[in-house]
């Protein structure tokens, strides 16, 4: 079924909360590297990667390079509300089961460093009203699977106690918007001309790979979808929207 066109909210940048990023890459650096094979390869500075994801870092990075994206294009669909949306009874409690799959699966990543443990590194600062990506690079490039997402959010604002699991995020590397979860709800969105320096995202909306300094990730052909699955972290605005009301500080329409 063709998916009907949602208002794009506006952009959502990912903001660089620097001092905040930098206390927890701190606190749990320790712990990614002792969790790390010892085997993997150091792309950055402070991270080790696994060998398949420092693999799977090193082919997105590649398969861009010569590429060029058009920003303009960019777009991050809010997603709905599962209610909102005309799913039949079937369509209706087969989504209730995955999004019940997903929050089962959640538990297994409730602190940083089972998250360290299970191969997922920190790739971007703490982002207002989402929380810090985490990411494990050798699942971006696998089929989307409910209860193996590539990326994990983190967030510690409004628990005031370390980071917490708010969220999964589905990251997908596909030619096409993935068909994720039953219905139409799940609107996927996409970050172009993404720039790493040292494994972090620094910028996106690089047109092309001369005018990020690190590493450039093109980003056409992957897709995002946040899902908020973890109890107590509830999303008002829908639970596959980009944004959790929950964790606005500054931000949200």
């Amino acid at each position: 079924m063709e998916r009907s066109p949602k208002p794009n909210p506006r952009h959502l940048p990912w903001l660089a909360a620097v001092i905040l990023f930098g206390v927890l890459i701190a606190a749990v650096a320790v712990g990614i590297n002792a969790a790390s094979d010892t085997t993997g390869a150091a792309i950055g500075s402070d991270t080790v990667f696994a060998p398949e994801d420092a693999a799977a870092y090193a082919a997105l990075v590649e398969s861009g390079r010569d590429g060029m994206v058009d920003t303009a294009m960019e777009h991050m669909d809010m997603g709905s509300d599962p209610e909102m949306v005309e799913l039949s009874p079937a369509e209706a409690d087969e989504l209730s089961a995955q999004l019940a799959l997903a929050t089962t699966a959640a538990a297994r990543y409730n602190t940083v460093e089972e998250a360290s443990s299970a191969g997922y590194v920190p790739i971007s600062p703490y982002v207002d009203g989402v929380g810090a990506h985490w990411t494990r690079w050798s699942l971006v490039d696998q089929p989307f699977d409910i209860e193996r997402p590539s990326q994990l959010l983190f967030e510690e604002i409004t628990s005031g106690a370390g980071p917490e699991l708010v969220a999964f995020s589905y990251w997908l590397l596909s030619d096409e918007e993935p068909e994720g979860f039953v219905g139409m709800s799940d609107q996927w969105h996409r970050h172009l001309g993404l720039c790493f320096e040292d494994d972090l995202l620094i910028t996106e909306g690089n047109e092309d790979a001369s005018t990020c300094d690190g590493d450039w990730i093109n980003g056409d052909n992957i897709w995002m979808l946040h899902a908020w699955i973890v109890p107590g972290m509830e999303n008002r605005f829908g639970v596959f929207h980009s944004v959790n009301p929950r964790l606005c500080e500054y931000y949200c329409e």
